[in-house]
Order: C-alpha cells, then structure tokens, then sequence
C-alpha cells in the first residue's frame, strides 16, 4: 500500500531508514519489555566502524523524508526530523 521495503543496498543505517518509512506513513510503534532484538559487536564490523559514516547516512535519510511533499502535511514529525537533522550535524561536526 505504502510501498515500504527494507533497503539492502544502503551499506548502515538501513534499520533507522526502515523506521522512518513506517513511521511517516501513520505505522504504530508498541514497545514491550522483553529484547527481541540484539546486535552483535565485532571488531571490523560495520557497527563498530566510523560514526561520520553512520551520521551522514542517517542526515541523508532525514533529508529525504524531510523533502517528500506527504510529510509537510505533519508539522509534528517535520520538527521531530529536523530536530534530529540539526543533532546529527553536531555530532558530525564532533567527530
């Protein structure tokens, strides 16, 4: 309906893209208690590898939600998106 996918192709951040898809398009979010979910750390892994990467693709992925004309409608979420995009580029700029 939405046409919502997990992007395989985008190297980090994926999860964070997929995220923002559902949730700008009304998805509900239910939190429980109990890990369904656990990343692994490994040296070398993509995970443990550059924050300026993980940073820039998480800024750009905003950018792109930011720019879609069904998002404008929802002033709400823009100021949440650019309220993340402005933390992001501080933290860019720190790393």
């Amino acid at each position: 309906k939405y046409d919502i996918s997990y992007d395989e192709e985008m190297p980090v951040v994926e999860d964070f893209h997929f995220m923002l898809q559902c949730l700008t398009n009304n998805a509900l979010c239910v939190l429980v208690p109990q890990p369904y979910y656990c990343y692994c750390y490994r040296p070398g892994s993509l995970v443990t590898q550059s924050k300026t990467r993980h940073i820039a693709q998480a800024s750009r992925s905003i950018q792109y939600f930011l720019q879609q004309e069904t998002r404008k409608s929802n002033s709400q979420l823009v100021q949440a998106l650019w309220e993340s995009f402005v933390i992001l580029k501080k933290n860019e700029a720190y790393y």
